[in-house]
C-alpha cells in the first residue's frame, strides 16, 4: 500500500522532534493543548473509514483506522504502551493464555498470537463498536486469536449498558468517566475472567500460565472480582491501568489492600520498582489525561520472582549509572516503531 500522505506541518514536527526545547514544551503542555496540537499536525490525514495494514515484529498483521486516536501512533507522535510490549515480550511464551481485555482493534492480540505457540491461546475481549475492526484483524491473522464481543464483569450472563464515546478508547460500562456525553448507549452481555480462563484451560491442557492485559476504563475492580478462582489455581500476571485522572489511585489501592497482590511499576524506560502503598503513585501519575500501566501478581510465584529480579537489576543499574539520584519514574521521550507498512 502507498505511504500515508505527510502534511507539511507534520514533516516539520518530525524534523524538530529531537529538539530539547520542543521536548520541554511538549512535556509541560496541558492535555488539551497536546490534543489541539495533535489535531493540527494530523489535519489532512484523518479518515475514520480508512484502514491501513501493518506487519508487527512477531509476524502479526494489523489493520489500523486513520482516526484521531490511532494516527498519533502511526505517525510516531507517541509510543504505544511500551511497558505493555515489554511485559508481553518477557512473560508471553509458548503455553501462555494471553487475555486482551479491552482489546480495541486488537494490536496486542495480533502481537501476542505470534508468541504463544500451539500450546497457548490468545483471547481478545472488546464490546465497543471498534470491535468491528478487531474482527477484521482476527481474520487477517487467520483466526489465531479468539474474539469475544462482550464486556468483562464479575459474573457472566448479565446484560449491562455500555457507553460509547467519540474517543473509542474511553468507551466503558461506566458512563460518568468522560467530560463529554456518550455518542451512543447500547446493551452488552458480560463475561467473567474466571469463565474465560476455565474454558481456555478446558480446551487446551497445555496452558501453563495466564497473562492478562486489563484496560476496561474504570471497571477494573469489578473485572478482577470475577477472577478469584483463576488467581487461586494459576500463576497469573495482571497488567492493569490506573488512570491519571484518579487522584486516589482506587484500583491500585484495591489490588494491594483487598486482593493482597504485589504491585510493580514497569515505567516507560524498562526499569521496574515494587509499589508497596498506593500513595506512591502520586509521584508517577503526573498527567491527568494519561493511563498508567502497573503489574500485579500473587506473592511468591514464578511471576513475582521474575519481577523481583527485575527490581534488583533496576536498582543495580541506578547505582552504577546514575548513583542514588536516578528516579525510575521519570519519562524520557523515545518513539521506536515495532510495526511496519505492508
Amino acid at each position: 500500500m502507498p505511504d500515508v500522505h505527510v502534511p507539511p506541518q507534520l514533516a516539520l514536527f518530525r524534523a524538530l522532534r529531537g529538539s530539547p526545547l520542543l521536548v520541554g514544551v511538549i512535556n509541560l503542555a496541558p492535555g488539551w493543548v497536546k490534543q489541539l496540537a495533535r489535531d493540527v499536525l494530523l489535519r489532512g490525514q484523518m479518515d475514520e473509514n480508512r484502514l491501513s495494514e501493518h506487519t508487527l515484529e512477531t509476524g502479526g498483521r494489523l489493520l489500523v483506522p486513520h482516526d484521531r486516536y490511532w494516527l498519533r501512533y502511526l505517525n510516531q507522535l507517541e509510543e504505544y504502551e511500551p511497558e505493555i510490549r515489554a511485559t508481553i515480550d518477557r512473560f508471553v511464551a509458548p503455553g501462555t493464555l494471553f487475555i486482551d481485555a479491552g482489546a480495541n482493534i486488537g494490536l496486542w492480540s495480533a502481537y501476542a498470537c505470534g508468541l504463544v505457540g500451539e500450546q497457548g491461546r490468545v483471547v481478545a475481549i472488546e464490546p465497543g463498536a471498534i470491535g468491528e475492526v478487531l474482527i477484521k484483524n482476527q481474520e487477517r491473522n487467520g483466526g489465531r486469536f479468539d474474539v469475544l464481543r462482550k464486556a468483562i464483569a464479575e459474573v457472566s450472563g448479565q446484560v449491562l449498558d455500555f457507553y460509547e464515546y467519540a474517543n473509542h478508547a474511553g468507551s466503558s460500562l461506566k458512563g460518568n468517566l468522560q467530560s463529554m456525553p456518550p455518542v451512543a448507549t447500547r446493551q452488552v452481555e458480560t463475561v467473567s475472567l474466571d469463565d474465560i480462563v476455565a474454558q481456555a484451560v478446558k480446551e487446551n491442557r497445555d496452558i501453563t500460565r495466564v497473562v492478562l492485559k486489563l484496560d476496561v476504563e474504570g471497571f477494573e475492580r469489578e473485572a478482577l472480582a470475577g477472577m478469584r478462582r483463576a488467581m487461586e489455581s494459576h500463576d497469573v500476571l495482571i497488567a492493569y491501568e490506573d488512570h491519571g485522572k484518579d487522584k486516589t489511585s482506587e484500583t491500585t489501592r484495591h489490588v494491594l489492600e483487598q486482593l493482597g497482590l504485589y504491585v510493580y511499576y514497569p515505567g516507560e524506560r524498562g526499569g521496574m520498582r515494587q509499589i508497596e502503598d498506593a500513595s506512591e503513585l502520586d509521584a508517577i501519575k503526573k498527567r491527568h489525561e494519561k493511563g498508567y500501566n502497573f503489574l500485579a501478581c500473587k506473592p511468591g510465584g514464578e511471576m513475582d520472582r521474575e519481577l523481583q529480579r527485575q527490581c534488583r537489576e533496576t536498582e543495580a543499574k541506578q547505582r552504577s549509572d546514575w548513583g542514588d539520584s536516578l528516579d525510575v519514574t521519570r519519562n524520557f521521550p523515545t518513539i521506536p516503531r515495532f510495526w511496519s507498512r505492508s
